[in-house]
């Protein structure tokens, strides 16, 4: 299934969503740590792109997102920004619930602020927390679109390509993405342990086999 059951006596939220994920979730960490140079100044300008049919919330999210960068100091984002991105696309969630496009930028957004604006370790990794339970949600919207959760669970990575329109194809390829992407990221930060009990290593392989085969140039190529 796709939900999973808290740790016992935790008091944080990765249980929810992290100790027990779906075997169809996720996907690549991103380069490994994320930290850098290189990468962090890349990911201060890149993923920009919107479709055309963005809902008024979605378009100011991205508007905020497209800032992000704004007063960055050595690859370090402000707070601010990135912050009003994150904001503006939990509203656009609320706005469109049924939207992979919103979904999958706020697990996006959620990644930036953890990785690359917030310094205190257990604030970034509530940050990724929240967007792999953001995933969860995500994935329950994809479910409908191709019969239900047993059959997203059991397509392959050409089935589920097969059985999707060209832009849930891609929103799919994201998901799927980002959702590993902040597997990745809450792993280095929980730790060795909690990592192997979440079954994180084959939740990126999977996810990364579906991301490429959804849309193999994916954030250019990024899973």
């Amino acid at each position: 299934g796709s939900s999973g059951g808290r740790e016992e006596g935790s008091s944080t939220t990765e249980a929810s969503t992290v100790e027990e994920g779906p075997t169809t979730s996720t996907g690549s960490t991103l380069g490994g740590d994320g930290g850098e140079d290189g990468f962090a100044t890349t990911a201060l300008v890149a993923f920009g792109a919107s479709r055309c049919d963005a809902t008024p919330e979605l378009a100011r999210a991205d508007a905020h997102w497209a800032g992000r960068a704004a007063g960055q100091i050595d690859a370090k984002a402000q707070p601010e920004p990135i912050g009003a991105a994150v904001a503006g696309y939990r509203e656009a969630v609320a706005a469109a619930p049924e939207s992979l496009e919103a979904r999958w930028k706020l697990q996006r957004a959620l990644w930036f602020a953890g990785d690359f604006a917030t310094p205190d370790p257990e604030k970034s990794r509530a940050l990724h927390e929240e967007a792999i339970d953001a995933a969860e949600a995500a994935y329950a919207v994809l479910a409908r679109r191709v019969g239900g959760v047993d059959a997203l669970a059991s397509a392959t990575p050409e089935s589920l390509a097969a059985a999707l329109s060209p832009a849930d194809r891609s929103d799919a390829a994201h998901l799927y993405f980002w959702s590993a992407v902040n597997l990745g990221a809450w792993s280095r930060l929980a730790g060795l342990l909690r990592a192997v009990r979440a079954g994180v290593a084959n939740r990126l392989h999977e996810a990364t086999l579906r991301s490429i085969a959804l849309d193999p140039d994916v954030e250019q190529g990024g899973a």
